[in-house]
């Protein structure tokens, strides 16, 4: 890929027609995968087994929807505390954890994590006025 040959810094996502092809898109240095039509079809799905779910989903990732993502690094604070320690700092401060990341695992339920470390990353829906202070 040119863009990652010009700059092996930059963070490239690509959009997959087909997920048999992600093994190349990898081969070819990107760093993140959306394969089209696995979200419609997760909605569709769900729509017949959880009337409603499709709507709060479409809010979730509408772009003018009033639940927002954000990302945070795992500040040296909270390195070897409990997930549970981390969570109600994060609480308290307005904001809710909604996962943790560890390199490409996303872990929803984050429970059982006993200590956090500094790979772990804060996958929270955030408070627009106490968001400065996570950071």
């Amino acid at each position: 890929m040119t863009i990652k040959k010009t700059n092996p810094e930059v963070y490239v996502i690509a959009e997959l027609l087909q997920r048999s092809s992600e093994p190349h898109a990898r081969e070819l240095g990107v760093d993140e995968v959306v394969i089209r039509g696995n979200v419609s079809s997760m909605l569709i799905s769900n729509a017949v087994i959880n009337p409603g779910v499709s709507k709060l989903v479409s809010e979730l990732f509408s772009p003018n929807g009033k639940i927002k993502f954000s990302e945070i690094a795992m500040g040296p604070e909270f390195i070897g505390k409990s997930f549970q320690e981390l969570k109600s700092w994060v609480e308290k401060s307005g904001n809710m954890v909604v996962a943790l990341r560890k390199g490409d695992e996303l872990i929803m339920n984050p429970e059982q994590i006993q200590n956090v470390d500094a790979s772990h990353a804060i996958v929270l829906s955030p408070n627009k006025e106490t968001l400065s202070n996570l950071r």
